[in-house]
């Protein structure tokens, strides 16, 4: 099997960017047409929040600006029409955001109850993430190497405080399967520098909001973790950056979740909870600044040490991962007019997060984190940016295109993140979606002269659509479905381990993924979805083979994987 190269597609690729991005399509398609008259036939005044939610989710499914433009003019209607609402107060945290971000349009408006683009993408956002928590919430864990901890925790936790450890640890679980970190092995050596202005397009963590990394299933380390830390937000389980001052400069360390008086440690960089004392269950802070031997054996000798050190540990301070519409006005008063099936988290209490961290640890200083307010302020820059011609384009919007348009592979990977994987009377399933981007190139060639093969690629020509931008889409068609042959297989690979099929999910990763030209980019969560599957059917010394492969950005997590599994001592071999 021959997989195309990305290069070969450079340049329409960078040209459908600008079309999404600011919306220069000259076609409506049909669906836009009848949502803006369905819209149009709604009274402002009885307009009901869920009404109105139930279009977000077309962000992509349709065309963008229109489907912005009208989320954005009827959120706006019923925002008129509420009444005064004192209930909503402003968080005292924001006086230590960092200045940038203090006079930013965000902080600006944060007590102003209105509706843009931005406020869209975070809804969107918060709506994916929903969907995406409510089903993986309701699975087993599947990590054996915390399971048996996690159980014991029963016998000592109130229920709540256990419940929410469980739903943190499967989120950061299915985090770390379903998303590619990108990162050099060795930079685990050392602390993450902050990200701090001025903006940068190979800037870390902000250049992609958390949905499109979640929807590429890649990003940086700092995105990754940032996918898991709006899962969580969507169960109302807060999330706290622990990072090292030092002078102007932020040096980021990794996460903790507050749960019945204690901040419990996850390693995003490395994949891994951090081990607890005797290398059992996930350490505490309190456990990482009382017992030496935590960070120690975080090091794996002879292969990598790690950044943060003993007398270190004791000096960091906490930062609050919330994007900044979670503290406005507009999200307080949308989340409370929503009901039913529409329900979702939009907005929090930062006050109430920062006296529930107090009381795990009373002496660790907390602030805001100045990085998803870059993360939007990049968004909205970038957006004005791309109106006008632009030879550079960010490198992570070559890689996100594919994603953004309404065709095959953007279908699918909602489909699969809503936990919709079989087919259904009524709807595709994600599975499904992702078999029919293994086409060959033979039947691909078709596209352009057989309506079967059109039909069957649900490519179809809207009504008033002009031949030549119709043949324009189907071509873009072929090259997003011959791209789509460097990640479909993994994409199955990972939806094969959520359905427990593990012997099915290491056939795709290794038979179908490794074995191709052209998926070298993949290799690294292959091996790790491999072991993983190696662990789940009972044959963990050939699992072990797999987790010592690199480079992989997480490698020292794989390789202290090793070690807990006690198959290979203290060295990490």
């Amino acid at each position: 099997m021959s997989i195309v190269p990305l290069s070969k597609y450079i340049l329409p690729t960078l040209l459908l960017c600008l079309m999404l991005i600011i919306g220069c399509r000259k076609t409506i398609p049909d669906e836009v047409v009848q949502i803006q008259q369905d819209l149009e036939a709604t009274t402002p005044k009885k307009e009901s929040a869920n009404e109105v939610f139930r279009y977000i989710p077309q962000m992509i499914h349709f065309e963008r600006r229109a489907a912005v433009r009208e989320v954005v003019y009827h959120l706006n209607a019923w925002r008129n029409a509420l009444g005064p609402d004192d209930r909503w107060k402003k968080t005292q945290l924001l006086s230590t955001l960092p200045p940038d971000a203090q006079k930013s349009p965000w902080a600006e408006r944060i007590d102003l109850p209105v509706f843009e683009e931005s406020e869209c993408d975070y809804l969107f956002q918060c709506w994916m993430m929903n969907q995406t928590a409510s089903w993986v919430t309701r699975q087993p864990y599947r990590d054996g190497l915390f399971a048996r901890w996690l159980e014991k925790q029963k016998e000592s936790v109130a229920p709540e405080d256990f419940s929410r450890l469980e739903t943190a640890m499967k989120l950061f679980d299915w985090t770390i399967r379903n998303i590619y970190a990108e990162g050099n092995p060795k930079e685990i050596e050392s602390l993450i520098p902050n990200p701090s202005l001025p903006y940068s397009d190979t800037g870390k963590g902000y250049t992609q909001l958390p949905w499109q990394t979640m929807m590429m299933a890649r990003g940086d380390a700092l995105a990754r973790a940032r996918v898991f830390s709006q899962l969580c937000f969507q169960e109302s389980i807060p999330v706290i950056w622990l990072a090292l001052p030092g002078g102007t400069e932020l040096k980021l360390w990794l996460m903790g979740i507050p749960v019945g008086g204690e901040l419990y440690l996850f390693e995003p960089r490395m994949g891994i909870p951090l081990p607890g004392p005797g290398q059992v269950g996930i350490a505490t802070l309190r456990q990482a600044q009382s017992d030496e031997s935590v960070l120690r054996r975080a090091r794996v000798p002879g292969f990598f040490e790690y950044g943060m050190t003993f007398d270190q540990v004791k000096q960091v301070i906490g930062l609050v991962d919330l994007d900044p519409m979670s503290l406005s006005r507009t999200m307080f008063l949308l989340e409370n007019a929503l009901t039913g099936d529409t329900r979702l988290t939009l907005s929090t209490d930062a006050d109430a997060i920062a006296k529930e961290v107090s009381r795990c640890c009373p002496d660790l200083k907390l602030r805001l984190w100045g990085l998803p307010w870059m993360n939007y302020e990049y968004s909205r820059q970038l957006r004005e940016r791309l109106k006008q011609p632009n030879p550079t384009i960010p490198p992570f919007l070559r890689k996100l295109i594919i994603f953004m348009d309404d065709n095959v592979v953007s279908r699918a990977r909602m489909a699969h993140l809503a936990g919709k994987f079989e087919n259904t009377i009524s709807e595709a399933g994600a599975l499904g979606m992702y078999m029919q981007l293994r086409v060959d190139d033979a039947t691909l060639d078709k596209m352009l002269t057989d309506q079967d093969v059109q039909k069957s690629l649900a490519v179809r020509r809207n009504l008033g659509e002009d031949y030549n931008v119709f043949e324009q889409r189907v071509i873009r068609t072929q090259e997003v479905i011959r791209e789509s042959k460097f990640f479909s297989s993994i994409f199955i690979a990972m939806l094969q381990f959520d359905l427990a099929n593990f012997e099915s999910c290491r056939s795709w990763a290794d038979k179908r993924t490794l074995q191709f030209r052209g998926t070298e980019y993949f290799h690294p969560i292959c091996w790790y979805l491999i072991g993983r599957s190696l662990e789940q059917l009972g044959q963990t010394a050939e699992a072990l083979d797999w987790y010592r492969k690199g480079p992989s950005s997480q490698e020292a997590g794989n390789r202290i994987r090793v070690r807990l599994l006690g198959q290979s001592g203290d060295s990490g071999n």
